[in-house]
């Protein structure tokens, strides 16, 4: 019997299913079936073998069971909850008692988690039991959320951060305790003032030898550290710049910063661009000759309105020189913009 036909006879095909060890769960639809007692040890059985856990958390009438089958698992090293509702402007209204039972279930597989996506803060101190964690989503949802539950968490072999609307703040808490093993890092959504801008910038720059890739927004007064974060960062192959389309911004300065101090190894850009902050053809013409004889970038364009044919027309010219490898453009920000692979 294969597993589709085994959850089939439990009436539950339809909201767990199981393939190559990834498995996602539906809370609201639960078939009660799932928890009779003659198929309780079986689901067990089969759930030892979980790898993969997406658990979508639904407002109300969430089965607490769930939690013995999280238990069960021997090889869980990926989790993502995800809440199965709208909940953007507080989470004070979602259920604790719940949140704290699949927590103190997860808990106690925290030392295997090597990835884990959230997008609430935790009820319990969960995070500092994730000694192994590698990578860590954060997507801040509820707005005016603190997240404080992560100023004092230490994560000595995070390798990727990738947060969204989580307060700076936090983030360079985080980072600071991340023992110079981050090779990844994007960061957006978030406002933020000139003196965080810095701060994140130096944070990152003096805690991520090893940096690879980064995607954050750039104050237009602290091109001069993110300056100082390419030349410490040698290792870095790919940045995305996120400019605010409020106030000015120096590409001038910025392009001639990249040129000047990016390393060999960086060669991967991507801008979002708009009417309210636009490139002039010149400045951008100027990046492309002064790149000549480096390794041939790989660029990217996105932004909330139609690129401009002048760019498209410039951009097919050095290419042909062989000046820029290959250009995307993606329209209204997707999320296949901060793809680096």
């Amino acid at each position: 019997m294969t597993y589709d036909q085994y959850y089939y006879n439990l009436k539950v095909s339809d909201i767990f299913y199981c393939s190559k060890k990834k498995y996602s769960v539906t809370q609201s639809t639960i078939d009660n079936a799932l928890y009779m007692e003659q198929h309780v040890h079986n689901c067990r059985e089969i759930c030892k073998s979980i790898g993969e856990l997406e658990l979508f958390i639904e407002k109300y009438n969430n089965n607490h069971d769930i939690s013995k089958l999280i238990e069960s698992s021997k090889k869980l090293v990926n989790v993502r909850f995800e809440p199965n509702y709208f909940n953007y402007f507080n989470n004070s209204n979602r259920n604790e008692s719940f949140y704290t039972l699949i927590e103190n279930s997860l808990n106690q597989h925290a030392s295997n988690v090597q990835c884990f996506k959230i997008t609430e803060p935790p009820v319990t101190r969960i995070f500092s039991s994730f000694v192994n964690l590698k990578r860590l989503e954060l997507n801040g949802y509820a707005r005016g959320t603190l997240w404080n539950c992560l100023e004092n968490v230490c994560l000595p072999y995070l390798q990727i951060l990738k947060a969204s609307r989580i307060p700076l703040k936090v983030l360079i808490s985080l980072i600071e305790k991340t023992n110079g093993n981050l090779n990844e890092i994007s960061i957006d959504y978030i406002f933020h003032d000139e003196f965080y801008n810095r701060r994140i910038l130096q944070t990152i720059y003096k805690k991520c030898p090893n940096l690879l890739y980064l995607k954050l927004l750039i104050k237009n007064i602290n091109i001069s550290e993110l300056e100082k974060l390419l030349i410490n960062c040698r290792y870095l192959k790919g940045l995305c710049i996120l400019v605010s389309v409020y106030g000015e911004f120096d590409w001038d300065k910025l392009f001639l910063t990249l040129t000047r101090s990016s390393s060999q190894s960086l060669f991967k850009f991507k801008f979002n661009i708009s009417h309210k902050i636009p490139i002039e053809l010149k400045t951008l013409k100027l990046f492309f000759d002064n790149w000549k004889g480096r390794n041939p970038m790989s660029l990217g364009f996105f932004q909330t309105d139609e690129v401009k044919e002048k760019y498209i027309d410039l951009i097919e010219e050095y290419k042909l020189e062989g000046i820029i490898k290959d250009f995307n453009y993606w329209h209204r920000n997707p999320l296949e913009v901060f793809k680096w692979n």
